[in-house]
């Protein structure tokens, strides 16, 4: 597994986790709640240690450049996972579609897409800082997603429920898993 992210403080919290460092973000209650969504026997702490084992490289990404990983070239991938990236990443539809299709060429024929994201949000917060949002539908996705050539399996839609539209004012979030056609 590689994971990455375009800037160096998140990659540095990555590292930090990987390596038990003191002060890393605890992902425990997150990986507990997964558990048992998911039914799982194992215990959270066994299961964030095979996590942790799974992660061979923390790298810089850009979803904006051709090759997101440059100057490293990367083998073609049985899935990719992005998670609330290319709306805060892309200032326009035609940087979203592009940024989709480096993702796409990253991925191998009938390989997965699991894309994590928002929908119909202009902003969020993170602190006090303040961050702007490519607005999307889920129309506009999806036909980009087929244009690139891929199947959608299942998109699953939570509408948000305003009671924190003070740090973000998405309509709704959602999970989309879609397969690279051969």
């Amino acid at each position: 597994m590689v994971m990455s992210d375009f800037t160096d403080c998140n990659r540095r919290e990555v590292e930090m986790w990987l390596k038990n460092e003191e002060g890393c973000y605890d992902w425990r209650p997150v990986i507990q709640f997964v558990c048992d969504l998911e039914g799982r026997s194992r215990s959270p702490e066994e299961v964030e240690q095979r996590m942790k084992q799974a992660v061979k490289q923390v790298l810089k990404c850009d979803v904006r450049e051709k090759n997101p990983f440059h100057p490293l070239t990367m083998e073609p991938a049985d899935c990719i996972v992005s998670s609330l990236c290319l709306e805060a990443a892309c200032k326009d539809q035609e940087t979203y579609r592009w940024a989709l299709g480096s993702i796409a060429a990253l991925i191998k024929p009938g390989g997965a897409l699991v894309l994590i994201g928002v929908l119909n949000e202009t902003f969020y917060l993170v602190g006090q800082h303040r961050f702007s949002c490519l607005v999307l539908s889920q129309s506009i996705i999806e036909e980009i997603l087929r244009d690139l050539g891929f199947s959608i399996k299942q998109v699953n839609i939570q509408l948000t429920d305003g009671s924190e539209k003070e740090f973000y004012d998405a309509e709704s979030f959602f999970h989309l898993v879609a397969h690279k056609t051969k």
